[in-house]
């Protein structure tokens, strides 16, 4: 089986779903070999496209009723929103601040969204409440990992952001004025993009960093989860089910561990570290978290073809 074969096999794990996709496949080849100009094979690429697009969300729609896909989905969310909200209250509560229980409560809640787009990557992989015996529809949970990651970095964490530095500003001078000033980081995404969009060079040169660096975030849930899916497959067979899973969750420590070896021995006039004044110059964040996705899919890779 080839490698692509084998990622359709990963992705879509079903005979039925994948036999739509082949039958898709096969109608594309046959209008490409049947064209006889430049026009005809356009138009046959075009149709071939989008008959595939469209099976294969047919596949993924059917995918997302399951409850396969939605239970380790829920399992990753509220572990990681929970790391987020149990490791804020007792630094919180160890402060030297005057703050209520409700203001902990509050601060600990409006920090579980940051604590999910970090920690939930690398819980979906685990596969924690995913099941031995019946294969993974990985291609509706990619789906939703996808949808969650761009509303978090989009909406979500930017307005958690804000909301948490404001009422840390009111827990510390409860008698003044809490004001935040907002910058890249609390903006939406539609604000980045209007900022990329103007004419000031400083706010389109931080918006362009922040866009790359939330897309780079959005993209690791469904990067990381395919990663421990392909794991957890290659692992389980020959092993116990628990040890697939402590394998699938150390898979992206492992990529991200690669990730900071290969960072800290980049020379320095390639990672700026300091005020990223160029499009093109990735900050140093920014820079780990891209390596990071190209470690990942690296080694899903090295999987897969082993796997052969």
């Amino acid at each position: 089986m080839s490698l692509l074969g084998s990622a359709a096999e990963l992705l879509i794990p079903d005979q039925t779903g994948r036999r739509a996709i082949e039958e898709a496949v096969a109608d594309w080849r046959q209008a490409q070999a049947s064209a006889g100009t430049v026009g005809q094979r356009v138009v046959a690429d075009a149709q071939g496209a989008v008959s595939l697009i469209r099976v294969f969300a047919l596949v993924t729609t059917t995918q997302l009723g399951a409850r396969d896909v939605w239970g380790p989905f829920t399992w990753a969310v509220v572990v990681s929103a929970a790391v987020g909200g149990a490791s804020t209250i007792p630094n919180l509560l160890s402060a030297r601040v005057s703050a209520s229980l409700s203001d902990v409560a509050i601060l600990a809640i409006l920090i579980m969204p940051v604590s999910v787009a970090v920690f939930f990557p690398i819980v979906v992989a685990s596969g924690l409440g995913a099941h031995r015996h019946r294969a993974t529809p990985l291609a509706g949970q990619v789906v939703l990992a996808a949808v969650l990651g761009v509303m978090l970095t989009g909406w979500v964490v930017p307005a958690a952001n804000h909301a948490f530095m404001h009422r840390v500003l009111l827990v510390l001078n409860p008698a003044g004025e809490a004001r935040v000033v907002s910058g890249p980081t609390a903006s939406s995404l539609q604000e980045l993009l209007a900022d990329l969009r103007s004419d000031r060079p400083a706010a389109a040169s931080a918006a362009a960093q922040q866009l790359r660096h939330r897309a780079a975030l959005a993209l690791a849930g469904p990067t990381l989860l395919v990663l421990g899916v392909a794991v957890r497959r290659r692992w389980a067979p020959r092993n116990s089910w628990r040890g697939a899973q402590v394998a699938a969750g150390a898979a992206p420590i492992a990529a991200i561990l690669c990730a900071l070896a290969v960072a800290s021995a980049l020379p320095a006039s390639w990672v700026s570290v300091s005020e990223v004044r160029y499009h093109w110059v990735p900050g140093a964040t920014e820079a780990r978290l891209w390596l990071t996705l190209a470690a990942a899919w690296t080694m899903t890779g090295l999987v897969l073809r082993h796997k052969r």
